[in-house]
């Protein structure tokens, strides 16, 4: 198996952790950028690529995260698992 498969895998497992644990805890299940930098420990940019590919998975779905102006912003930067 190659190493892009495997870190497809593993980001996919920590996005569903994430919801998981936010749904748990009474949260919204929604995944972030930050959430993929800081649980996988990787940059940004590739965070940012992670997310967009989640976006095209049917199981996850684009969410609008307001930004600190209070006006969402100009693209989704999170996801959340879709509805079954």
């Amino acid at each position: 198996m190659n190493r892009t498969r495997i870190a497809w895998d593993e980001v996919v497992r920590a996005a569903h952790d994430i919801a998981d644990e936010r749904e748990a805890s009474g949260g919204r299940a929604v995944v972030t950028t930050r959430d993929h930098v800081e649980r996988l420990g990787i940059g940004r940019d590739t965070a940012t690529k992670y997310v967009e590919m989640l976006r095209g998975h049917e199981e996850w779905e684009p969410v609008r995260l307001s930004s600190r102006g209070g006006r969402p912003g100009p693209a989704p930067r999170a996801v959340r698992e879709a509805e079954q």
